[in-house]
């Protein structure tokens, strides 16, 4: 009896450890590109470059060669639900987060801050805490892992997610960063309401014509545009030949740079002035991701089956989108605390995901049992 436990147990160590190779293997390369930066074989600016060529090339040929032959299914009709659904809590997130800013800068008034005016930094902080609030970094994240423990399945799956964040990162998070920034510069010099509000109208305006002549040639999002063009022109058969083997060759590279662009931009560096908002935002992020993946399991988890919960739950667990920095330049915000919260949101990420992968909640060979288990997990996670 005892030696058969003991194989029992053997087998169970082997099969889990199998099934954890693929996840491990891919934190390894994240590793192995943190030791280079560490090493000073690479700099930051080189890791900056190389997502840089990941949003412009292989990301969009993932995203163009696996939306053409995915089937919409009622799998991945939900998924689009999902991702709909966590787009929109999103918003409300950030549109409830900008309200509260007059009650945060009288809090802070009432404390001695000197940033409680709602002004300077504080007005920049306000303004890159809204619109990070929205968007997900799946290309750098839930992309390789998702691939590496899922396979065609999931990553079908997730392009079909990333396909409905590209339009709120690339659309409303950029509208969301306009209008604060815009209303940020106003109260910034003016106080009279009435002024603040035709100034910060007027630079909406001009703001957006430039921002949607921008974001109409970002490659990720004409990647999801023409994909489905094509699509209802020539069906769902996929590319041609010659142009499938050109993205093939574009997007077998996305895996293993994509995780060595995480590795090289880690930088566990915390200023102390932003450690505090660097905490909220993020316990606020990951408490409605929470609140929002349990729900979708509990309202859409049959129509999903055990692996599109996993996907699901992964990518609804990314972090912060590497978008912000960029965003945080282009408006002028606070650089730093954006960076901060790229860096430390992956940190966080990957922490949830391995431990929802030792809890053995389905992160290769997800059952149904494993999918009410993940249930119950972010439930209790998000009480």
């Amino acid at each position: 009896g005892r030696r058969r436990r003991r194989r029992r147990t053997r087998r169970a160590a082997a099969s889990a450890m199998a099934s954890f190779a693929p996840l491990i293997t891919a934190l390894a390369v994240v590793a192995f590109g943190a030791a280079l930066r560490a090493g000073a074989y690479v700099t930051d600016a080189d890791g900056r470059a190389l997502c840089r060529v990941i949003f412009a090339t292989t990301l969009p040929a993932v995203m163009a060669r696996t939306f053409a032959t995915a089937r919409m299914d009622g799998t991945n009709r939900a998924v689009v639900v999902a991702s709909a659904a966590y787009g929109a809590t999103c918003v409300a997130s950030s549109l409830l987060l900008w309200r509260a800013r007059p009650r945060r800068g009288a809090r802070a008034r009432a404390l001695g801050d000197g940033d409680g005016d709602g002004g300077g930094d504080g007005a920049s902080r306000d303004a890159l805490l809204a619109g990070a609030a929205v968007g997900l970094n799946l290309g750098n994240f839930a992309y390789p892992l998702v691939d590496a423990a899922f396979g065609a399945a999931g990553l079908t799956m997730v392009v079909v997610f990333d396909a409905v964040n590209q339009f709120y990162l690339l659309v409303v998070a950029h509208a969301i960063y306009t209008y604060a920034s815009a209303a940020s510069a106003a109260s910034a010099v003016t106080t009279s309401s009435s002024s603040s509000l035709s100034l910060t109208f007027r630079a909406l305006r001009a703001s957006v014509k430039r921002s949607f002549a921008k974001q109409a040639r970002n490659p990720c999002l004409l990647a999801c545009v023409g994909t489905v063009l094509y699509r209802v022109f020539y069906g769902s058969q996929g590319f041609p030949p010659a142009l499938d083997a050109f993205l093939a060759l574009l997007a077998s590279a996305n895996k293993p740079l994509a995780l060595l662009a995480i590795g090289i931009l880690f930088q566990p560096r915390l200023e102390r002035e932003d450690a505090r908002d660097m905490v909220r935002a993020l316990a606020r992020r990951y408490a409605y991701s929470m609140a929002c993946a349990s729900g979708t399991l509990f309202a859409l988890g049959s129509a999903l089956g055990s692996v599109g919960c996993a996907v699901v739950v992964m990518a609804m667990m990314s972090p912060v989108p590497l978008l912000t920095v960029t965003y945080a330049m282009e408006f002028s915000l606070n650089v730093p605390l954006g960076a901060t919260l790229v860096n430390y949101a992956n940190i966080a990420s990957a922490a949830l995901v391995i431990s929802l992968a030792h809890a053995n909640l389905g992160v290769s060979s997800c059952t149904r049992s494993s999918a009410r288990s993940i249930s119950k997990v972010l439930i209790k996670s998000s009480d």
